[in-house]
């Protein structure tokens, strides 16, 4: 729509920051050009610019935009892996029924009622170890060691 001087029309005020209505005081002989308007709040007279509601939002920054997380492999990925490097040797090795009285050391394979054959990574403590199952690492409590 071509404006002409003295042309009422929304602007962005710097002064007032706030979209407002301004008058053309200048503007090119075909009205497409608007070159210097006065604010109808605060009367400062400044080089046009265009509303701020109807522009696009802005893009977000590298600061606005959400950490991604690196990525890593799923505990279950990992279990899986870490499974059928041992299981072969768990098959094969001798199984002791797991007790939660009995001590264990690091190395030996047991055989646990809910989660099957395992193999211990680590004692953790005098009544903690680790154990690699199937399914996933697991803590079970067992006798003191001796």
């Amino acid at each position: 729509m071509p404006s002409t001087v003295g042309t009422k029309m929304q602007a962005y005020c710097a002064k007032c920051k706030a979209d407002a209505e301004h008058t053309v005081l200048e503007a090119d002989d075909k009205g497409k050009k608007i070159g210097n308007v006065r604010c109808g709040k605060c009367n400062d007279e400044h080089a046009f610019r265009r509303p701020k509601a109807g522009a696009k939002p802005k893009s977000k920054s590298k600061s606005d935009k959400p950490v991604r997380s690196r990525r890593t492999k799923s505990p279950e990925l990992i279990a899986s892996e870490e499974w059928a490097e041992v299981d072969a040797m768990v098959a094969a090795a001798q199984k002791t029924p797991y007790v939660m009285d009995k001590p264990f050391d690091k190395g030996q394979v047991l055989d646990h009622s809910v989660f099957g054959p395992g193999l211990v990574l680590a004692v953790l403590g005098p009544r903690k170890i680790e154990v690699l199952f199937r399914l996933g690492r697991r803590k079970l409590v067992c006798g003191a060691a001796s």
